[in-house]
């Protein structure tokens, strides 16, 4: 089964995109996982600077709070190496092991970004850091496929503006 990739995104925040992130990555967990095998099949991924999401999985899921995580469990991380890649290390392979994959109560996996990421640089600070070029706007689809042929569903809750984060494309 191919990956489905699903954006939840409004311009407008306070519209409920976090709860039905929630809702949805439930609902797909439970519905992949009729046959009890026991897969976590779904990913959560927060791209959102506010990290409402990831506040919600890290403390509900056992985890602490969102200010205990180490800077290498967080996407935000990935997008920081990725950009120091882009920017000076060209020939550097980029390999991240799986500590930045959470689980949420055995029903689905996330990823959490942070507020608190070296100094307070959410995703917000980091988009800062992206020119406008290609490499930057791969930066989200080159990680996810990395990962991707675990999981049938990644949803991603989404900021309610546009950066160079969210400007990607999953066109093959």
């Amino acid at each position: 089964m191919e990956t489905k990739i699903i954006f939840i995104g409004n311009y407008k925040g306070g519209v409920g995109k976090t709860t039905s992130v929630l809702n949805f990555a439930e609902y797909f967990s439970r519905e992949n996982n009729k046959n009890n095998t026991g897969k976590n099949r779904v990913l959560v991924l927060d791209i959102d600077p506010q990290s409402s999401l990831s506040e919600i999985l890290v403390s509900n899921g056992g985890y602490g709070a969102l200010s205990d995580l180490s800077a290498a469990e967080t996407l935000n991380y990935v997008f920081d190496l990725y950009i120091s890649k882009i920017d000076k290390y060209h020939s550097i392979e980029l390999k991240f092991d799986n500590a930045m994959i959470k689980n949420y109560n055995k029903i689905y996996d996330f990823v959490p970004s942070s507020l608190f990421y070296q100094k307070n640089m959410g995703l917000d600070m980091l988009a800062l850091k992206m020119k406008d070029d290609i490499q930057y706007l791969s930066i989200l689809k080159n990680w996810i496929d990395t990962i991707k042929g675990n999981y049938d569903i990644i949803l991603i809750d989404c900021p309610p503006a546009n950066n160079l984060i969210t400007s990607i494309s999953f066109d093959n």
